[in-house]
């Protein structure tokens, strides 16, 4: 299931090159995140732990609300995506309450590393571009990929 999500984020990372293809980029890495939910959930089930969610619900809905105006026809997609993105932030935050292993603690980190990869990216291209923020995306966004890869194989 990492390696699938892998190749679906690669290809997600090819078509966001200079955003021309935004809408498909975004589904791929939609896929990503469901096959990064699912490779999660396959260690220990789905978790259903609430004090998790509140502030990934507060964080979501605050983006979400600051985010809107700029959105444009991107709004639902982008909805969706981050309604994703932070039940796999959730499944794998979860697996500190089961486990408090240091791979549990780096799927937790690098889910997060990517929600801020991502929200750096919303930002950067809805809301006002800024000189650092490719630095920002780029080494969180790998940073995270590399803490999964490395979570994966000990697992």
């Amino acid at each position: 299931m990492l390696l699938a999500t892998l190749f679906f984020a690669l290809i997600g990372d090819v078509l966001l090159i200079g955003y021309k293809h935004l809408l498909p980029g975004l589904s791929f890495f939609l896929l990503a995140h469901i096959g990064l939910i699912i490779a999660i959930t396959s260690l220990h089930g789905f978790q259903w732990y609430p004090y998790s969610l509140i502030p990934l619900v507060v964080f979501g809905f605050s983006f979400f609300l600051y985010m809107k105006k700029s959105l444009g026809k991107f709004k639902i997609p982008v909805a969706l995506y981050m309604v994703v993105i932070l039940v796999m932030n959730w499944q794998a935050i979860n697996l500190l309450f089961i486990n408090g292993s240091m791979y549990s603690w780096v799927i937790a980190i690098a889910s997060l590393l990517f929600t801020f990869s991502d929200s750096v990216i919303s930002y950067n291209l809805f809301k006002h571009q800024f000189r650092t923020s490719e630095f920002l995306i780029l080494s969180t966004y790998w940073l995270s990929i590399y803490m999964l890869v490395i979570a994966g194989l000990y697992l």
